[in-house]
């Protein structure tokens, strides 16, 4: 056997170099594509999806109320203040306490321990705008339906845009595989 029969040909080393160059490209894309959905995944499961479901029941507390008295809630508190109700300002009063109070804290909780996960600087500021240490008492919440309207759009919206980003990363893994 002669030494030219040992030795690859210049055949053979291009296609090897070319495939080792190829896998390494796809790796490195499916590595950053991976990397950036465990970013995303992380955000989700620590921040947007905790306060997605805190906010789903906020909101579904609040039409409940708002069904069961037949108007929104900013006027069915000026009504009983008028009238001086104090039955109804009693019961407004317990429903807020076991309600919304408690999910408020909730939330508070969430933003306070998945504050490394913000999806943008925006998103940060307004979150801790919404959660400032005056924003859960009673007195001061219960006037500041809009805002809690506001933050849950916006908890909605970047969360729904989260799952996308993710499903989208998971299809272009898959195509990359």
């Amino acid at each position: 056997m002669s030494w030219k029969q040992v030795l690859p040909t210049p055949f053979a080393i291009a296609i090897a170099a070319g495939t080792w160059y190829n896998d390494s490209k796809r790796n490195g894309a499916l590595n950053q594509l991976n990397s950036r959905r465990e970013i995303v995944n992380n955000q989700l499961m620590r921040m947007y999806a905790p306060l997605y479901g805190n906010r789903l029941i906020h909101s579904s507390n609040l039409k409940a109320l708002e069904k069961k008295v037949g108007k929104c809630v900013n006027q069915h508190l000026v009504d009983i203040c008028d009238k001086k109700d104090k039955d109804a300002l009693e019961n407004w009063r317990g429903f807020y306490r076991r309600s919304l109070s408690a999910l408020d804290k909730d939330a508070e909780i969430v933003v306070l321990f998945g504050g490394d996960c913000f999806y943008d600087e925006e998103t940060r500021l307004i979150t801790e705008e919404n959660y400032d240490s005056t924003d859960f008492q009673p007195e001061v919440n219960n006037i500041k339906y809009d805002i809690h309207k506001e933050f849950t759009d916006l908890i909605t919206a970047t969360f729904h845009k989260l799952v996308q980003e993710r499903n989208d990363l998971d299809d272009q893994m898959k195509g990359s595989k």
